[in-house]
């Protein structure tokens, strides 16, 4: 009896062990090959990524030609460029350059499209954030026709920005002028307050942003908006303190007699 407990526990010690070793052998063998484990890591994470560089490059450059006035450049291409920014683990960046030297960061998110748009302009230290797009309703065939419509619409909008405004209240004038290198002159004078008489605007969303200088001395900018017949004039960069950033005067197009 004690001969047949001995060999029933020896058995059991044997089956153990062996078990113990089979264990063993497979955690050396894959702890002794991270290749494969890294490999397995990219192709997870590159199966998730819908949108590729080209896809991201090819959807904002469609947006950037039929957003923006490209007749400007007909002559000199070199001064309005698309071109591939730094590339993050989840977004792409697409950089718009204007001919004024501002500039449009876009932001592509490499599984949805949702595209981030910064405005910055490097000379004044400012950047800001207009909004995001969906980068999938500027991927594809038909944006010829789109490109061709929206240019023929910027240029009517440039024309109905220049021109004489005069506000009612105290006599102040706003007088904008299309220049030949598709930028505008921007004369400000307000009434007993100050004169900008060096303004230079540029096209912007809505209206036009421009930048002159103060009685200082120093940079100051603001945006003008058109609304039928009246223009407002908003002071966003202002270091004077005869007017603050916020700051807003109202005018109405002066007719031709």
């Amino acid at each position: 009896m004690t001969n047949v407990k001995f060999i029933t526990i020896a058995t059991f010690l044997v089956c153990f062990l062996l078990c113990s070793c089979g264990n063993s052998r497979k955690e050396t063998e894959k702890n002794s090959n991270p290749q494969m484990e890294a490999n397995d890591s990219l192709r997870v994470d590159s199966s998730v990524s819908e949108i590729t560089p080209e896809m991201a490059f090819e959807g904002v450059n469609n947006y950037c030609h039929q957003e923006y006035d490209w007749s400007i450049a007909e002559e000199n291409p070199d001064i309005m460029t698309v071109t591939m920014g730094e590339e993050s683990g989840t977004e792409y960046q697409v950089v718009f350059r204007s001919y004024t030297g501002a500039l449009v960061h876009f932001y592509v998110d490499k599984k949805t499209g949702k595209t981030r748009i910064f405005e910055s302009v490097p000379s004044m230290n400012i950047k800001e954030e207009k909004g995001c797009i969906d980068l999938h309703n500027y991927l594809g065939k038909g944006m010829d026709l789109k490109t061709t419509a929206s240019n023929k619409e910027s240029s009517e909008t440039k024309n109905s920005l220049t021109g004489k405004f005069v506000s009612e209240y105290d006599g102040s004038s706003l007088t904008i002028t299309a220049r030949n290198d598709g930028q505008y002159s921007v004369v400000v004078d307000l009434f007993r307050l100050t004169s900008l008489d060096d303004g230079v605007g540029v096209d912007a969303e809505g209206g036009i942003d421009f930048t002159a200088t103060d009685a200082a001395g120093n940079p100051i900018g603001g945006r003008i908006t058109l609304a039928a017949d009246m223009a407002t004039l908003t002071f966003v960069h202002s270091t004077w303190s005869l007017i603050e950033n916020g700051a807003k005067w109202e005018f109405n197009r002066k007719k031709s007699n």
